[in-house]
């Protein structure tokens, strides 16, 4: 990326046992298989089965279709794209990519179909195949291969591979709220600003976010201070998270596009300096907590 910044990719098991052991070290409790159900102001949660667990903040980050949003009304919208994506991941090989895509993450175009490459490490590369839901053969699972090869015939040795580690499938949601909490609960990542996938920021706001988050409660001594510091919270990082949102989804309206017209409007757009800045505004935001990497 420009400015010298990174690109990296987590497999999601590498990223999610990192927070575990964070959270063990800190003295967490962690429980699995628990439904939650709802939430209340008051730093509730509601299992099912009829318990609850109650703490001086509870958040939520259970996703598009979160309980504890819905319960505590804090939702606005929750739109569905037409377009969604399979997606899976397939060995690596030595001759996989020639030395200009080494290394690159790429995204091609054929009409309304896209093909992602990510690399994650030397074994694996990680793909989304994204078309309109009203694409049968595009969206079909087990994924017709020969359809996906006719799109991309470059990429045939990659989609011959798909079948090695699951595929699934999904639409896009976008979410919006009236507000990020309520009382002493608060919500966190997909539960309160769902994204369209296509400027690759969805968890990242949602990382960035939790460590903001952490660091406007760390002086906090006094529950009765939690509502104004979620306040102060949210305040300070809803205009970036929303600028994604916007940018994100104004990405997607390029699928619309004919193959020439598409390519013309992404070179050009891309080349101009404010829209640049525009597209990678999140991706270069530092959120309150951010340590700056040794030189």
């Amino acid at each position: 990326m420009a400015d010298g910044n990174r690109l990296l990719t987590v497999p999601r098991k590498q990223l999610l046992d990192a927070l575990a052991d964070a959270a063990r070290r800190a003295g967490v409790e962690i429980v699995t298989g628990v439904d939650v159900t709802g939430a209340s102001t008051r730093g509730e949660l509601f299992l099912a089965g009829g318990d609850s667990r109650s703490a001086d903040l509870a958040i939520g980050v259970d996703g598009v279709w979160s309980k504890v949003r819905d319960s505590l009304n804090l939702g606005l919208s929750h739109e569905q794209t037409v377009e969604g994506a399979l997606r899976t991941m397939v060995g690596t090989a030595p001759d996989d990519f020639g030395p200009d895509d080494a290394g690159k993450y790429i995204e091609c175009w054929s009409g309304a179909r896209r093909f992602l490459v990510t690399p994650v490490n030397k074994d694996q590369t990680y793909l989304a195949l994204t078309c309109p839901d009203t694409d049968s053969a595009g969206r079909a699972i087990p994924v017709e291969k020969t359809a996906w090869r006719e799109s991309f015939p470059q990429w045939a040795h990659l989609i011959e591979r798909i079948g090695e580690f699951p595929v699934n499938w999904g639409v896009y949601s976008v979410t919006r709220c009236s507000a990020w909490s309520a009382g002493r609960t608060a919500i966190v990542g997909d539960a309160a600003h769902a994204q369209t996938p296509n400027l690759g920021q969805g968890g990242g706001m949602a990382m960035q976010n939790g460590l903001a988050l952490a660091v406007a409660l760390e002086g906090v001594t006094d529950r009765r201070d939690i509502p104004q510091a979620l306040e102060a919270w949210e305040a300070g990082e809803r205009d970036i998270v929303e600028h994604c949102q916007r940018w994100a989804s104004l990405y997607g309206e390029v699928t619309h596009l004919p193959d020439e017209v598409r390519t013309r409007v992404i070179r050009g757009a891309m080349s101009d300096p404010w829209v640049a800045g525009q597209v990678f505004r999140a991706a270069n935001h530092s959120p309150p907590g951010t340590v700056a990497p040794e030189a």
